[in-house]
């Protein structure tokens, strides 16, 4: 069966390239455990810098501003909090303490004030912005609100205005078991257990904010799916194992299934398109016969429905990936296994961008696109090869020789332009760095499609079921509709079927002679379009 690549679709009828993309050095040191400058708490300034360090927290705030909190460094872990402005391209040492391994101080929860602040932590906290653009934090490895060193499952919320933190759920303690309850049930005294590595956060639509996985106090990964209402600050166990180190149940790639699970994993890659498709990528887990290592399989999770979709990369731990060409897309490409590789962007075109990572043959600094059109990789930057040295150049100077040198844990940001930023990471658990590096995401390696569907897909108009269908599918919107056309198009973006006149709120689609594979539907009344998504033919 053809693959279900579910994405914002978008019509073949216009392919951009665009000036080649170049990284720059725009910020902090070009050696290793470079010596910090915090400057004056709350005054920027142009010689103000970060200690070099991996895995801290980051947000992008509504204004575009760069936030980053705590993260490993060379002598212990931190809780300084920083805004970068990336149009003034300084610092500013906003909150926290410039000392190393302090504890939180948590207040009463769900009371606002000066003092609170999060305890020192670093590995993979959790981090969201809400539809207020107030920052999120949860959990990571650090220190609680009584100085012990642990997991750590406290919520955290940070207010920009006021620059205050709220400690708002969770344990102020190290090492909770949480509390799992009913699946899909919500309950005030349901929390995840305390674990790090878990960087992988949405938000959907409506404001929810969304945890997977990650790595527990004990030292076990997870595959537990979990959603967090701002509103009511409650959080609700919606997919995945309760217990520890479960195997991935990968399905039919392309088709979406209740059972599906990713294996329990830690240290992976996310993206998100639009307020309703998230995505995750490889990591350090479980693969589906329940052999641990480094992965690289691609996973869709639809909150509408509950359901995972694996679709790329393999089913099996330590793969060695394969690459052609610098900058051609191809279906033979397919990034090797890896781990921390936590700096990610997503591109104007619904492109996802990785960098790095690490995997049992050293640290990359290789730089990824997956354009979830083509359902294909394109290697666009970096080396092929582990363990590879930088090019700076001169700060602030582009040039297509420069590149970041291999690392992991680095974290990124994306700018109002759409340029990408990356800062930091480590290399050997020793050389931490706070070099601040920004990606011309315009280049030929990254096709974008211009006229289609980007806006629109898979919103919450229109129902189809069955889905997938071999005969007949029922189509079936919230509101009435009067002379409207039902268009089909292929995974190419040709017109394969239309009915036109149509009234009411469903209509019967046949599948006549149509092949089996990926379809999309659209909806239009007075050519306005009502709803857009996909289905799927099999000869089932």
């Amino acid at each position: 069966m053809k693959k279900i690549f579910l994405v914002s679709f978008t019509l073949l009828s216009q392919i951009t390239f665009c000036q080649v993309g170049e990284w720059t050095w725009m910020h902090g040191d070009n050696i290793p455990n470079p010596t910090p400058s915090y400057g004056t708490q709350g005054v920027t300034a142009p010689s103000n810098k970060s200690p070099g360090r991996y895995e801290a927290a980051e947000w992008t705030d509504l204004q575009g501003n760069f936030w980053m909190f705590g993260g490993n460094g060379v002598t212990g872990r931190y809780n300084d909090l920083w805004k970068f402005n990336p149009s003034t391209n300084q610092w500013t040492w906003m909150k926290g303490s410039n000392l190393i391994d302090q504890a939180g101080i948590c207040g009463t929860q769900s009371v606002s004030a000066p003092t609170n602040n999060p305890g020192a932590r670093g590995f993979g906290s959790g981090t969201w912005v809400d539809t207020s653009g107030d920052l999120w934090l949860f959990g990571g490895s650090g220190y609680d609100c009584s100085g012990n060193n642990g997991k750590l499952n406290d919520l955290w919320k940070y207010n920009i205005s006021t620059n205050e933190w709220t400690w708002m759920k969770g344990s102020s303690s190290r090492n909770s078991a949480g509390y799992y309850g009913v699946l899909l049930v919500t309950n005030i005294l349901n929390n995840p257990k305390s674990r790090h590595e878990t960087s992988v956060t949405w938000t959907d639509k409506n404001g929810n904010l969304w945890l997977f996985g990650g790595n527990d106090n004990i030292g076990f990964a997870n595959n537990d799916l979990w959603k967090y209402n701002v509103s009511t600050n409650q959080w609700t166990w919606m997919h995945g194992d309760s217990i520890p180190d479960q195997s991935g149940i990968y399905g039919t790639m392309g088709v979406p299934n209740p059972t599906n699970t990713p294996g329990a994993r830690w240290s992976f890659a996310k993206w998100q398109v639009q307020s309703n498709k998230f995505y995750l990528f490889g990591g350090q887990g479980k693969d589906a016969s329940g052999v641990s290592g480094n992965l690289n399989d691609l996973w869709f999770y639809n909150p509408s429905t509950n359901e995972w979709t694996w679709i790329n990369g393999t089913s099996t731990a330590n793969p060695l990936g394969s690459i052609d060409s610098i900058c051609v897309s191809s279906s033979n490409n397919l990034p090797s296994g890896r781990m921390e590789n936590r700096a990610t962007w997503k591109d104007t075109c619904n492109n996802f961008i990785m960098f790095g990572g690490f995997n049992s043959n050293g640290f990359y600094n290789d730089l990824w696109s997956y354009n979830i059109l083509l359902d294909k990789w394109t290697w666009i930057s970096g080396d092929s090869l582990p363990n590879q040295s930088g090019v700076y150049g001169t700060i602030m100077v582009s040039s297509p020789l420069n590149k970041p040198c291999s690392r992991w844990g680095s974290i990124g940001w994306k700018d109002q332009l759409g340029n990408f930023w990356m800062f930091g990471g480590n290399l050997n658990g020793t050389l931490y760095y706070n070099d601040m590096w920004k990606f011309h995401s315009y280049t030929p390696c990254m096709t974008c499609q211009t006229v289609g569907l980007n806006d629109i897909i898979s919103n919450d108009q229109i129902k189809i079921y069955p889905n997938p269908f071999s005969t007949q599918t029922t189509l079936q919107t919230d509101n009435f509709f009067h002379n409207a056309i039902l268009t089909v198009y292929n995974s190419f973006g040709q017109t394969v079927k239309q009915i036109k006149n149509i009234s009411g709120r469903a209509v019967i689609l046949s599948r006549d002679n149509l092949p089996s594979g990926l379809y999309f539907v659209r909806l239009t009344e007075e050519n306005k379009t009502i709803a857009v998504d996909k289905l799927v033919i099999t000869d089932k």
